[in-house]
């Protein structure tokens, strides 16, 4: 891919912006051919190829342990007729610059976030370059500052998340067109600087910023990987949506569909995707997460576990190190505790072959009775599985007789230790 380039407007951007166990090896990268949709909101030709303007933000102590961070603004789409422009921090690791160069993630946050540099941290320390845009008009967050206390950026573009009261004809003033639009310029920032590996580029946001990633996920094919957490497709039908005050059901919903829902877009993803979200999720649906996995043409990962609380987590300690270690593994080839290589279904017997079923400690099934109401209230229970049933690498369980909906999820230790589960399966009686 040919370097992309940008313009520094007031200084340049120095250099100071500058563990898995044993497991299945990812092998090398097979020749890809991305899947395009030819109607899409974006000029993907003319974006992928946008020399991006930045601005050098002002000098803060972001208290970087594991790289040095650097705030930036950066243009985006007109908004309103007037041109807008994004904060970001962006982080290069202090650990010496691999072969070919440093991986690298765009953070993408959600609903009540902002760009968090503790995030950009985070990557850093795990040996990624990594950038955090803002997507709701301010500027100079932190995780302290989230629901608002962030200062306000007035060059920002739209704040209404979801885009429910736009149209096939406004798009362009849309939060969603804006926000892939800024993930796509992000991406050419980070292409654009020759401390990155172009072919080691990943995707991974939270909540609306997991929203956000499954749009991406089908029109900037540019990225190696993605790795939404909690919110996925299908937004008409999710329960913690139609609660909200920035809801209202769109006129035409079909063609509000194709536009601005995930689920029109992830029938074009064909690179490694891993979704993630618990079953007490107060907002989305563990339901309409496979619903939208199972649009998804290339290799998908499963991650869903029992109590994994809504909120802006990506920490180890939170539960969320298998975020790391998947981009790790696809992005990189590092070996994986293990991964989920094949699943059948017979009846009420599951049949689960593991890479490595000697990694996994703690085996548990969760299921639910529920079917009624909203999906989020739906009460899960948890049976443990001994390890000791692997046949090998193989591991056969009964499920519940009366179970509706059924995952089985793996782990190699405690909570702040890797995980992968089954697709979610819905149980005929």
């Amino acid at each position: 891919m040919k370097k992309l380039f940008f313009i520094l407007l007031t200084g340049i951007m120095t250099a100071s912006l500058a563990g898995c166990g044993k497991g299945k090896e990812a092998g090398s990268k097979p020749e890809y051919t991305p899947l395009i949709r030819e109607d899409l909101m974006w000029n993907t030709e003319e974006l992928f190829n946008r020399a991006v303007t930045v601005e050098k933000g002002e000098t803060g102590d972001y208290a970087n342990a594991n790289g040095t961070t650097e705030a930036i603004f950066y243009d985006g789409p007109e908004y309103n007729g007037k041109p807008t422009k994004v904060f970001a921090y962006v982080g290069f690791p202090s650990a010496p610059m691999p072969e070919g160069g440093y991986p690298a993630v765009i953070l993408v946050h959600g609903g009540g976030g902002c760009a968090f540099f503790e995030w950009v941290e985070y990557w850093n320390g795990k040996g990624y370059a990594a950038i955090a845009p803002d997507f709701y008009a301010q500027q100079y967050g932190s995780y302290k500052l989230q629901n608002g206390k962030a200062p306000k950026n007035p060059d920002g573009g739209p704040v209404d998340s979801g885009s429910f009261r736009n149209t096939a004809e406004d798009y362009k003033d849309s939060w969603v067109y804006h926000s892939v639009y800024n993930i796509i310029s992000a991406h050419n920032i980070l292409l654009s600087d020759e401390r990155v590996n172009e072919n080691k580029t990943g995707l991974t946001g939270i909540s609306w910023g997991s929203v956000l990633t499954c749009i991406a996920a089908g029109v900037d094919y540019r990225f190696g990987a993605f790795a939404p957490v909690y919110g996925t497709g299908f937004l008409l039908e999710t329960p913690g949506v139609s609660s909200r005050d920035y809801f209202e059901m769109p006129y035409d919903a079909a063609e509000w569909m194709r536009y601005y829902d995930p689920a029109s877009y992830l029938t074009y993803c064909n690179r490694p995707i891993m979704f993630s979200i618990g079953t007490n999720d107060s907002f989305f649906s563990p339901v309409l997460q496979q619903q939208s996995a199972d649009l998804c043409e290339g290799p998908v990962y499963h991650c869903f576990r029992a109590e994994l609380r809504h909120y802006h987590r990506w920490k180890d300690e939170e539960g969320m190190i298998h975020v790391a270690d998947f981009m790790d593994f696809v992005l990189s080839g590092k070996a994986a505790p293990f991964v989920v290589e094949s699943e059948a279904l017979d009846g009420r017997e599951l049949t689960v072959t593991l890479s490595d079923g000697s990694s996994v400690k703690q085996i548990r099934v969760c299921y639910t009775l529920s079917t009624e109401g909203n999906s989020t209230q739906w009460k899960w229970s948890l049976f443990g599985v001994n390890p000791k049933e692997f046949d090998g690498n193989k591991l056969t369980v009964t499920l519940p007789e009366n179970a509706e909906y059924c995952f089985v999820e793996f782990s190699d230790g405690a909570f702040d230790e890797y995980f992968q589960s089954t697709r979610l399966y819905s149980l005929e009686k």
